[in-house]
């Protein structure tokens, strides 16, 4: 009798050493397959912002790109502006047109491209345009708007292939100077108010103090 409770005393002690070994286990593999799980979800949050950050350095990248394209354009405009304020430069020392004189242009400057002529006649300060059309005809007109010419602004720069006012911005090529009266367009110089002998083209001073009065409020 005092043996089979003996054994019985043995096997339960053995089934408990049991059970406890096996909740260690259970816990065990919880645990690992927690840290399993934990490391899995880093390993992606670290790949989700090693993406953003991949992103975000590309979109900085078409950022500079886009800002360094905006750059050479606008260095690009500086350029052909500076290109322009040179040639106008180069012509902006004003000839004197005496009584009986005549303003002097050379055909051989010439070109589909606008000169430009400054002159003073009796203290005015005034400024001839010549040039050539896509027929290889002469042009001439003065710098200033037929409507825009008391505003202060009311001449003329060339802008790539045209002509721009710098008041009202209409715009024309060589193939209208010089032909069109009336409306916004650059004062004419017709035929008749000029020579044109073998290599030169002639604007007598008589007819530039007649067209004075439209230059009195020119470039203010």
């Amino acid at each position: 009798m005092k043996k089979r409770i003996v054994a019985m005393i043995l096997t339960g002690m053995m089934i408990v050493t049991l059970n406890g070994c096996g909740t260690k286990e259970t816990d065990a593999q919880e645990t690992v397959t927690e840290t399993q799980n934990q490391d899995s979800s880093e390993n992606q949050t670290g790949e989700k912002q090693e993406a953003k950050q991949e992103e975000t350095a590309q979109e900085a990248e078409k950022t500079d790109e886009t800002e360094n394209t905006e750059a050479q354009e606008k260095e690009a405009n500086a350029t052909e502006k500076n290109k322009t304020e040179t040639n106008e430069i180069a012509n902006n020392t004003a000839n004197e047109i005496k009584e009986g004189e005549n303003l002097v242009i050379p055909i051989s400057d010439l070109s589909e491209k606008a000169t430009f002529y400054p002159v003073k006649v009796d203290g005015t300060e005034m400024e001839v345009i010549a040039g050539k059309d896509s027929q290889g005809e002469i042009r001439t007109a003065f710098n200033t708007c037929q409507v825009c010419y008391d505003s202060g602004n009311g001449y003329y720069r060339q802008l790539g292939e045209e002509l721009v006012c710098q008041n009202c911005g209409n715009s024309f090529t060589m193939d209208v100077v010089g032909e069109t009266a009336g409306g916004c367009n650059p004062v004419p110089i017709l035929e008749e108010n000029r020579t044109v002998k073998d290599s030169e083209v002639q604007i007598s001073y008589e007819f530039l103090k007649e067209s004075s009065d439209i230059f009195v409020n020119w470039r203010r």
